[in-house]
């Protein structure tokens, strides 16, 4: 199974494509869940691409990384969405993140508000870790021309873990009211305006690996790393990756995704998704 991210996963909940195992084992960087959590599908099986790819004419600069907890930075106690820098300097205002703001973090409609705050709540550690902090780069002047050579972005949004962090400490995270270390999923979290096929495919993603640790004075608590990493107790607590995924990770860098007919000669600064039918009735 290769590596997949956050953003390689959300999009098809904006367009109606294809449904990739891949994304039951990511990391929620928003994301990457995101939250990695309305991230069940992806655009092509074979879509690997969250780099800066050539189909983008310019590419902003790394944002911001995003993270849950505010005690050592006042921005990490924003929603997702607001850490996202604003202007075209940042990715707040690129189609992908108006699109996905509008349709589940937004008035009533607030399934991935509610979804980062059970995680927000359940997450102890203040400093980035479990290898599950992310930033974001949004293409502008972009199209979807696939050549016999070319690998493109076809999200026009790229994605990797934070630069310059040792994340490699797992997260220190509650247990469940049950106990145990299974964090996800959690049915009782409410998702407005996702319809009921969609919620299945949320509550079947594998995005955090956890495993129980008790300390010294006999507190249980969960260590947990993002999906693919997970969390050696022996190392101790820290997030390895499994070497058949190592191995995987760098060729899924390189997948050249295909186009579907109605989207190959597609350009736009943004991109702009086709209506479907992913809304609850």
């Amino acid at each position: 199974m290769k590596t997949v991210t956050f953003v390689q996963c959300i999009w098809p909940l904006i367009l109606p494509l294809s449904i990739s195992s891949e994304c039951r084992a990511l990391s929620f960087g928003p994301l990457n869940f995101l939250i990695a959590t309305f991230l069940d599908a992806q655009l092509v099986t074979i879509l690997g691409n969250a780099n800066r790819a050539e189909n983008c004419a310019e590419w902003t600069d790394w944002g911001p990384c995003i993270w849950l907890r505010g005690d050592n930075n006042a921005r990490w106690g924003r929603s997702f969405f607001d850490q996202l820098l604003p202007g075209r300097t940042g990715c707040r205002s690129h189609m992908f993140f108006k699109l996905l703001r509008e349709r589940w973090g937004q008035h009533k409609y607030t399934a991935f508000e509610n979804v980062v705050d059970y995680l927000r709540e359940m997450t102890l550690s203040s400093a980035q870790c479990g290898q599950c902090s992310y930033q974001q780069s949004c293409g502008r002047r972009c199209h979807r021309r696939v050549s016999a050579n070319s690998v493109v972005n076809p999200l026009f949004v790229a994605e990797r873990r934070c630069e310059g962090v040792d994340q490699s400490v797992s997260c220190v995270s509650r247990p469940t009211a049950a106990g145990d270390c299974k964090l996800w999923p959690n049915r009782a979290i409410a998702l407005p305006n996702v319809s009921d096929w969609m919620v299945a495919m949320i509550h079947s993603v594998q995005f955090l690996n956890c495993v129980p640790q008790t300390t010294a004075n006999g507190v249980r608590l969960c260590r947990c790393c993002c999906a693919p990493f997970i969390a050696r107790p022996e190392a101790p607590f820290h997030c390895e990756m499994p070497k058949e995924e190592a191995a995987k990770d760098d060729d899924a860098k390189h997948s050249i995704p295909i186009a579907s007919p109605t989207e190959a000669n597609a350009s736009s600064d943004y991109a702009i998704p086709s209506q479907n039918a992913f809304f609850a009735p």
